[in-house]
């Protein structure tokens, strides 16, 4: 609901849509609602409307003096009429001059307009939610708890009325008081009719109204509440005390008796705020006051938003409550150097906290093992494609704390399981597939692994004990000008089949299953989370993946060894997904009794087939549907299996890596190096 405060004239009407259709040549139809002022009528007494006729007249003069329109000369005689109370008839006009939305509308002709068109001709379930739970939430929302302005309260009353002071914040007063009555401008502490003459007074002068009115009514009020004993007691005095503040200038909204004793007219109280605090509580002082407690404000607001996000983080058990603190604090850094803050994120805390690719890959290269190496900038790419949840080109702190820990701290088949998910499709699209990489001679390192599978892809399935490979990928791969043709198009056919029918977020949750927390909060009012959805690896995205695993293991033999005899056996196994006349032919050879071998000793639960195909038993990663005969594939379950199988990879992947010195190097680093 739009409403604007403009309402002495048909020119300035309260806006406020009503909706006619829904939709008529794709353009909603409705029409203003004239001033409410006209809708409820109070009918004014002989006296009161002799009153406002008076005032009118003396408006009229003044305006006619001091310019009327879109501005005016502001005097003290303009002041002392503000003081006395604007009559009804030109509130509307006075306070939208005043506030300069007179100014605003004439420079934005056409743009309420537009902006109730798209609104009505949209649905927003977050509208209807605003809508409903408005007085339900407000006072909760860090927005509106309006700390800033409690400090500034608490100061004054410390430099005005110490005794008092002493007295409020013993019985934890100053928020209840500045939360009520600031928030809605006295309107629902005091009689409407009351209130509308404070505004009056706050459009022409401003903040500084708020805090003078309030520091008069609690002088007026002070005998009476240092002697309460308990905050219940205080506030019915003060209560009480606003309810009999009357205005005998303006016709009530209820026709019936008020039975509240009155204590003081609204002209009154106004005229002695002014009058007590004008020279002291000026806009300068409450414009320092502001800032010099917004600093601590927004200081315990970050201090608030870490603890959360720390305890958010912490629930992932990989990193330490001291590694986070570590991580978060090289996060804010980056976002200085940066000159970007902290945002506003209400899904989660650690949403505050947005990193692009650049910094992403500042921190990740300099804590985690596997950015570093030939592959690491490979790796560090797809890993923030991986923790970019919503494609927007940021990851948040989970994203890198995710992502570190992966790397330093979770067991094998979590490890494993997120290197099969960065090269699945579609988060692997068919242009990343072939990345250049190039070592220090020269050498195309990504095309130098992939050919080398490609060679032993054809070859006899390695039995344990056989002659080691060859150390040199080069070597072993023999002239490194293979022939792709039909690998290319196998592989496209593949790649494509599978990104037009995968969730980008079903393959996300998958590779965080098997955490504490696997999910991220859902946006209030959106669907679902789609279920966890692993599908299986195209050829020529394996041979990506089985490249960044020998990248991360080419400096042991042993090592290399496992990774050639696990691509070799998963190579073959692929093979069968896309020439099933060959899966009769070694349903029982060493193949699949090498498989079913794999399955019994991985931790999961999968069975494998005559064929060689595993399937899972109980698991929600299961592909959506499988994909049509003849395309290469292999499954998660058998990448976990084989991979596992092999002891030395799985300890290799169960590895967990200090990160103490890593903290400790970005901390000294020279900044004038930095990525970012």
């Amino acid at each position: 609901m739009v409403i604007q405060v403009i309402h002495n004239s048909e020119e300035f009407e309260l806006e406020r849509p009503s909706r006619v259709t829904e939709q008529h040549n794709s353009t909603a139809e409705w029409s203003s609602q004239p001033p409410l002022m006209t809708l409820f009528k109070t009918h004014q007494t002989s006296s009161i409307k002799q009153i406002q006729q008076k005032k009118e007249k003396e408006w009229e003069d003044h305006m006619s003096e001091v310019g009327r329109g879109i501005s005016m000369y502001q005097t003290e005689a303009g002041r002392q009429l503000v003081l006395k109370g604007i009559p009804e008839s030109l509130r509307g006009e006075l306070w939208s001059m005043f506030s300069g939305s007179i100014l605003q509308k004439a420079q934005n002709k056409g743009l309420y307009a537009r902006l109730v068109n798209e609104a009505l001709l949209s649905k927003n379930q977050t509208n209807d939610e605003i809508e409903r739970d408005l007085h339900r939430s407000l006072p909760e929302h860090p927005a509106f708890q309006s700390d800033v302005d409690q400090g500034v309260l608490e100061e004054l009353t410390s430099t005005h009325l110490p005794e008092l002071h002493a007295k409020l914040q013993e019985m934890h007063m100053i928020k209840m008081i500045s939360l009520s009555w600031f928030l809605t401008l006295f309107i629902s502490v005091m009689p409407y009719e009351s209130a509308v003459n404070v505004m009056d007074y706050f459009f022409h002068d401003g903040a500084k109204v708020i805090f003078q009115v309030t520091l008069t009514i609690l002088n007026i009020n002070r005998d009476k509440l240092l002697k309460c004993t308990e905050e219940g007691q205080a506030m019915q005095e003060l209560n009480e005390y606003l309810d009999g503040i009357y205005n005998e200038e303006a016709m009530a909204l209820s026709t019936e008796p008020r039975s509240t004793k009155k204590t003081i007219r609204i002209q009154d109280l106004v005229y002695q705020s002014y009058r007590s605090y004008h020279r002291t509580v000026t806009s300068e002082c409450i414009e320092h006051l502001r800032l010099k407690h917004r600093l601590r404000v927004v200081r315990q607001l970050e201090d608030s938003l870490e603890r959360n996000t720390l305890r958010a983080l912490h629930t992932d058990n990989l990193l330490d409550l001291t590694e986070l603190q570590e991580l978060l604090s090289a996060i804010r850094e980056e976002l200085l150097w940066a000159k970007r803050v902290p945002c506003e994120r209400l899904e989660a805390p650690y949403e505050s906290y947005r990193l692009d690719f650049s910094q992403f890959k500042t921190l990740f290269t300099f804590l985690s093992p596997w950015a570093k190496g030939d592959y690491g900038e490979i790796i560090t790419a797809r890993m923030f494609k991986l923790m970019d949840d919503d494609d927007d080109g940021f990851v948040n702190a989970r994203g890198l704390s995710l992502a570190l820990g992966l790397s330093t701290r979770a067991d094998a088949p979590l490890r494993l399981r997120a290197l099969y998910c960065m090269h699945a499709p579609p988060l692997l699209a068919e242009h990343e597939l072939r990345p250049t990489q190039l070592t220090d001679t020269g050498e195309e390192v990504a095309d130098d692994a992939l050919s080398f599978f490609d060679s032993i892809e054809n070859s006899t399935t390695p039995e344990p004990g056989a002659a080691p490979p060859q150390r040199s990928i080069s070597r072993a791969s023999g002239d490194n000008n293979l022939d792709r043709s039909s690998d290319s198009g196998n592989s496209q056919s593949g790649g494509n089949w599978f990104e037009s029918r995968i969730n980008p977020a079903s393959v996300r949750a998958a590779a965080f299953s098997g955490l504490s927390t696997p999910s991220l909060p859902s946006t209030p009012g959106s669907p679902p989370p789609p279920p966890p959805t692993a599908p299986p690896l195209p050829r020529a995205h394996f041979l990506q993946l089985l490249a960044v695993i020998h990248g991360l293991t080419q400096h042991d033999l042993q090592l290399y060894e496992s990774v050639v005899f696990a691509g070799t056996l998963l190579l073959q196994l692929g093979e069968l997904s896309q020439r099933p006349e060959l899966a009769r032919e070694v349903s029982q050879d060493s193949l699949y009794l090498a498989a079913k071998a794999c399955t019994r000793q991985s931790n999961v639960n999968t069975e494998v087939d005559p064929n060689g195909n595993s399937t899972q038993l109980d698991d929600s990663s299961q592909a959506e549907g499988e994909p049509p005969e003849g395309i290469w594939s292999i499954t998660l379950e058998q990448f976990l299996a084989t991979m596992l199988s092999q002891q030395p990879l799985a300890d290799f992947f169960n590895q967990k890596h200090p990160l103490q010195q890593q903290f400790e190097a970005l901390r000294n680093r020279d900044r004038s190096q930095s990525i970012s």
